[in-house]
């Protein structure tokens, strides 16, 4: 379960002296896909980025799905700023892909959330950051990636 990939990479970081990251991320208005497109499209949708994730990441990078339309990755010994570098590409290649359903194209972005591994933290308070921190990016005009503070 990724929940608890989240506490195992905590407990390694702290051990071994290393960060790292936890990102959570969502599809931007994914109710609107559903609505406009239908179940069969918004399935491809999440498909495509969840293809996308696993080309992009590491092999020791955790991967899950967190409620509907939401993603769960956990970055082993990667730091914040080499989080967004990685996350935001997946955004950017996400934002450059186009679906189309009866010969209409349209295309989706999603928004990231990060929050890294620190001493004093627990790993449900990593997860209630980068959940923050994903709330940040929506609220500030969405298809972006942010850090928790």
């Amino acid at each position: 379960d990724i929940k608890e990939q989240v506490a195992i990479e905590l407990e390694r970081a702290l051990r071994g002296g290393s960060q790292a990251s936890v990102v959570m991320l969502d599809i931007d208005h994914f109710k609107k896909v559903n609505d406009s497109y239908g179940h069969p499209a918004g399935d491809n949708v999440i498909r495509a980025l969840a293809n996308l994730l696993r080309q992009r990441l590491r092999r020791v990078d955790s991967l899950g799905r967190y409620g509907g339309e939401e993603f769960l990755a956990v970055l082993p010994e990667c730091p914040p700023e080499q989080a967004q570098r990685i996350i935001d590409e997946i955004r950017q290649r996400f934002a450059d892909l186009r679906f189309i359903v009866e010969g209409t194209e349209f295309a989706v972005t999603l928004s990231a959330g990060i929050s890294c591994t620190d001493a004093d933290i627990s790993a449900s308070e990593l997860l209630e950051r980068a959940d923050r921190a994903l709330y940040a990016a929506k609220e500030s005009g969405r298809d972006r990636v942010c850090q928790a503070d």
